[in-house]
Formats: C-alpha cells, structure tokens, sequence
C-alpha cells in the first residue's frame, strides 16, 4: 500500500485491523504540508483510539492526585520561630 509519509502510521493500524498482509510505503511530502498533515493525524489516531487513550488520561489523573496526596502532607514545613 502506497500514501503519504505523514500517514504510513494510521493506513498500517487501517490494514491491521482489516487483517490485511500489507507492506506501507510512505510517498515523500512537502516540508511546508506536514506540520499540519502530522497534527491531523494525531488527532486522527487519538480519535481511532479513543477508549484507550480516555483511560490512559483517567489513570494518570488519579494516580497523580494519589501521589499528590501522598506526598504533600509529608513535607515538613519550617517554624516560622515567631
């Protein structure tokens, strides 16, 4: 299968969830093209993928408020001597 460089990643996970034997080859791109074309497909990508990546972000919330909570009242803070 033959695409774009900026979206050999996407077309490969495409072809693999269609349990396809494909080889992607990316066609070369314009510099100016693929800030943009890569932030798309990004987006693309988290939006394919949307239940992980919602559980991704909800695990690293709670763990940091965990951590967070676990840590703060542990630091000891100076007297102020008055």
């Amino acid at each position: 299968m033959v695409t774009s460089s900026y979206h050999v990643f996407r077309a490969a996970l495409l072809t693999r969830n269609l349990k396809l034997d494909a080889h992607v080859v990316g066609a070369p791109t314009a510099r100016y093209y693929l800030p943009g074309a890569v932030i798309r497909e990004f987006a693309a990508v988290m939006r394919d993928h949307l239940r992980i990546h919602l559980v991704a972000a909800l695990v690293t919330i709670v763990l940091t408020l965990v951590f967070t909570a676990w840590i703060v009242p542990a630091v000891v803070l100076p007297s102020s001597g008055l």
